[in-house]
């Protein structure tokens, strides 16, 4: 797992900071297909897990 992953599993709250922003550019600019790839599927699934309650109530609503 990237190195940067690691940092956004141990610190999830970073990921709102700019700081992260600006790193996650950087490694796009630096290694656009590798950042892609790993990072794409890993990003998604943390949206997920972070969304559930959202999730939950927008199934409710419908």
């Amino acid at each position: 797992m990237p190195a940067f992953l690691v940092l956004f599993e141990l610190f999830p709250k970073l990921m709102m900071t700019e700081m992260a922003v600006l790193l996650f550019r950087y490694l796009a600019k630096m290694f656009p297909l590798v950042v892609f790839l790993e990072g794409a599927p890993y990003l998604l699934n943390w949206y997920r897990h972070h969304n559930v309650q959202n999730q939950v109530f927008e199934i409710k609503l419908d």
